[in-house]
């Protein structure tokens, strides 16, 4: 079983290597190179700490059971690490959220500083009325006119 994967991954890439533009040349250099480089690409620092972590937890699952002794001490210490797990991904959700809505009041204010330009350049023109001149009070002594109604 293991030759004939072995055999067949030897075929293909033997396709790749010595017929790269015929269409199953095409086809497997867009499934296997180009389609995971695109993925790998999109990946950002927290994906890769995430994927580090996952992979050294399967590598040492084994060793595990070993170590503890039996197979409910490792349960009991999954259980441990997926609490882990989820205050990860609980922090991840917090900080798209925060993410999210500073983006939304981002284009919050962006679109009322368009709509405000948009009103002042097409906007009515407004008239300035004449300005209210106070009107002193005939008592030198008496500053605020209200406190003249109070005598």
């Amino acid at each position: 079983m293991i030759a004939g994967i072995y055999g067949l991954l030897v075929v293909l890439m033997l396709v790749m290597r010595l017929a790269p533009q015929s269409w199953f040349g095409r086809v497997l250099m867009r499934q296997v190179v180009e389609l995971p480089l695109q993925y790998l690409g999109k990946l950002e620092r927290h994906h890769l700490i995430f994927v580090i972590l996952i992979v050294a937890m399967a590598m040492v699952a084994g060793e595990l059971v070993l170590a503890l002794g039996s197979v409910d001490a490792a349960l009991i210490y999954a259980l441990d690490v997926s609490f882990y797990i989820d205050g990860l991904l609980m922090t991840l959700a917090l900080a798209s959220l925060a993410r999210t809505r500073s983006g939304l009041a981002y284009l919050r204010a962006s679109a009322a500083m368009k709509i405000g330009r948009l009103r002042r350049v097409f906007g009515r023109r407004r008239t300035r009325s004449a300005r209210r001149t106070s009107v002193k009070p005939s008592n030198d002594d008496d500053r605020d006119p209200a406190f003249t109604l109070a005598a």
